[in-house]
């Protein structure tokens, strides 16, 4: 549990905060935003409830089963808490509450590496291997566009037969989670669930 003295609050600033400076294309290496736009190369899936979320293969991420999070009192339902891996505060976020979707039974985590920060998301199974092609992608809309809640963190909208895949935006990803977060409780208006396609 993280006790509420200076120095805790200024390890929660500095983990919250790591993500200002990194430049856009953060966590990818050369040739994976083109790799990533086009959708025509391997990536990685994961779920959380209902949704299916892609990101390249190439980025460096790493997969954590029951890892510690230690709550933040007093801070938006988006951010789950603060871990230590390999003794780095990593803030852990989880957007199972903005997309009405319920919280796993036990936590997975998906971590990823941007450019010396970390920053991680709780997923419901652990991430496999999807191969997309660039006839994949589709522009057609999977969330309601006026109360989607999540919309930073899309970067497009990929098939797999039946099944749609949302590509996370991860050269952004640190930052959009920092500032959905940092929208107050009291504040934030849930609008309807977003609508998805019945046969997904």
């Amino acid at each position: 549990m993280i006790s509420s003295t200076p120095d805790a609050q200024k390890q929660l600033i500095e983990a919250l905060s790591r993500f200002s400076d990194l430049p856009p294309e953060a966590g990818l290496p050369a040739g994976a935003l083109r790799s990533a736009e086009t959708l025509g190369a391997a990536f990685y899936r994961f779920s959380i409830g209902e949704f299916y979320w892609v990101f390249p293969a190439e980025q460096r991420a790493e997969a954590f089963s029951e890892l510690s999070i230690a709550p933040v009192p007093g801070s938006d339902e988006l951010l789950a808490g603060l871990a230590q891996i390999r003794g780095e505060l990593t803030p852990i976020y989880q957007l199972h509450s903005r997309l009405a979707q319920a919280l796993p039974a036990r936590n997975k985590t998906l971590v990823f590496h941007l450019d010396g920060a970390m920053v991680g998301l709780l997923i419901d199974a652990l991430p496999e291997r999807q191969w997309l092609e660039p006839s994949s992608a589709t522009d057609e809309p999977l969330f309601n566009e006026r109360t989607d809640p999540v919309s930073a963190l899309v970067r497009g909208v990929a098939r797999d037969g039946n099944r749609h895949l949302i590509q996370l935006a991860v050269e952004h990803l640190g930052s959009a989670l920092r500032e959905l977060a940092s929208t107050s409780a009291s504040t934030h208006e849930k609008g309807p669930t977003p609508t998805i396609p019945e046969h997904v």
